[in-house]
């Protein structure tokens, strides 16, 4: 009887052992994290494009 292994859907949709898949589960996260990074710079240039439109 082998112990339950939790399974993950790999990028490409492969379905794998998730101690196989900790390094596409740190890409996700990181990618999340850029994603989080460019909607934060998007919302402040737009920010400023306001306050400089409303200085002129």
């Amino acid at each position: 009887n082998r112990p339950e292994v939790p399974l993950h859907i790999g990028s490409n949709g492969s379905i794998l052992p998730t101690y196989c898949c900790f390094h596409s589960e740190n890409d996700r996260f990181n990618r999340k994290m850029k994603h989080r990074e460019r909607e934060a710079t998007d919302v402040a240039r737009a920010h400023h494009s306001v306050n400089s439109n409303g200085a002129e």
